[in-house]
């Protein structure tokens, strides 16, 4: 049996939409896409920063930011200091 999913613009999660929900699904109007539950709660606070998950993946690859922890839904990057040996 097949369903319907979705998946978050800011994180890798894929929901499988519920067809007997009631609550609507959050829209990210700076993606242009839904987002999880999770996402959605997290972009809520105060010191949120938007960052698509594109954009997320692209910081980590550049080799300027490295994932210091924290989950998807609300990562903790920090930058890559210059290199050590002189």
């Amino acid at each position: 049996m097949a369903h319907a999913t979705l998946a978050c613009c800011h994180c890798p999660s894929v929901v499988v939409l519920n067809p007997l929900r009631t609550r609507g699904r959050t829209f990210c109007p700076k993606c242009n896409h839904y987002m999880c539950d999770s996402c959605a709660m997290v972009a809520r606070e105060p010191d949120y920063v938007h960052r698509s998950r594109q954009e997320l993946v692209e910081m980590i690859r550049s080799g300027k930011w490295r994932f210091a922890g924290g989950g998807m839904s609300n990562p903790v990057l920090l930058p890559v200091l210059g290199d050590n040996n002189g």
